[in-house]
């Protein structure tokens, strides 16, 4: 099981760049707010226990994933440096017993072209961060523009290439099988 772990702030295109590796690859897309919605439909963000709950729902998720028999899956994130270090070295740990090799692109792009993305219509009416006062604020308090520091990533700066070439580029240099 291969999994493609496509890391970096809101709005950087990272569901963008997963769709169009989906579309190479043939694996699924298992996105950061498909299991945030989830559990947002009846908590809010800032409920006490809403990311205790999420963490434990994407515990679960992923094992159903990692142990599916499909060849690989995309996963989406968000990382905050060192507030998010015990989660996602637990993650990777489970994924790992459970026999996937993990692929991390760390997805980034200029600041004046991530405010523009933020605040893309496409972004209205999601749970996703939309506006750049929220930005500012939530990257303000978790530091959301550093890549993991503890894997390799493949760093890939998309602000002037289409999510399409991004996801050609991730196949070449993770050499992952697909269609051509």
């Amino acid at each position: 099981m291969k999994l493609v772990s496509l890391n970096g702030p809101p709005g950087v295109g990272k569901l963008t760049v997963a769709k169009e590796l989906s579309k190479l690859t043939g694996y699924p897309v298992l996105h950061n707010h498909l299991t945030l919605d989830v559990i947002h439909a009846f908590l809010s963000f800032k409920h006490p226990q809403f990311w205790k709950i999420v963490s434990k729902f994407r515990k679960h998720v992923f094992k159903i994933a990692l142990t599916s028999g499909i060849p690989g899956i995309i996963k989406t994130g968000v990382y905050a440096h060192g507030r998010d270090d015990t989660e996602v070295k637990r993650g990777i740990t489970q994924a790992k017993k459970l026999g996937a090799k993990i692929y991390f692109v760390w997805l980034h792009c200029d600041h004046k072209t991530l405010h523009r993305r933020i605040q893309a219509p496409s972004r209205k009416g999601t749970n996703k961060i939309n506006t750049l006062k929220v930005y500012l604020e939530v990257n303000k308090k978790h530091d959301l523009h550093k890549p993991m520091p503890f894997v390799r990533s493949f760093a890939l700066d998309n602000t002037h290439i289409s999510a399409k070439k991004a996801a050609l580029l991730i196949v070449k240099h993770y050499k992952l099988p697909h269609k051509k």
